[in-house]
């Protein structure tokens, strides 16, 4: 048998209802199968700054709202894990843990570990870091209009 434009314009026009089903289906699969991948999780962007550069490089990353933590707790805790691309530069030096988060009427208390006053070659000089840390909160929890630091349990001034 020869296959023509004719002849499959024919097929197509014969089974119609079918194509349509088929085309519903697979909508529906890909849209169960993006709901199910991310059920349970936030969409939250990440800034860093870039290596060599004053530019800041931004990341998209679904955190799971699981582990007994809140989601800004999760949300910093993903933060100090530093980047996924190679490009950019974590805020603190790894090994920087969250030791508190403590929210009051519209100010965020942060508690940083000791281990974010220690300057590695990798990561950004600390007062950068932590301004960097404010604005991605700021960014992606609006409802804070302060935000204050601490670092081993003493409070880190910054120039903003």
């Amino acid at each position: 048998m020869k296959i023509t434009i004719k002849s499959v314009s024919n097929f197509i026009k014969n089974n119609l209802k079918i194509f349509g089903i088929a085309a519903i289906a697979l909508v529906l699969f890909c849209a169960v199968g993006y709901f199910v991948k991310h059920f349970g999780t936030s969409r939250r962007s990440f800034q860093f700054a870039q290596v060599g550069s004053e530019k800041i490089e931004r990341e998209v990353r679904y955190i799971s709202n699981k582990n007994g933590m809140s989601a800004l707790e999760g949300y910093i805790s993903e933060l100090l894990l530093g980047p996924q691309i190679h490009r950019a530069r974590p805020l603190f030096t790894l090994g920087t843990s969250l030791e508190f988060c403590i929210e009051k009427d519209e100010k965020l208390f942060v508690g940083l570990s000791e281990e974010a006053i220690f300057q590695e070659s990798d990561s950004v000089e600390v007062y950068e870091g932590i301004e960097l840390l404010k604005k991605n909160i700021m960014e992606n929890f609006n409802k804070y209009k302060e935000i204050e630091i601490f670092i081993n349990g003493i409070s880190i001034e910054t120039k903003n």
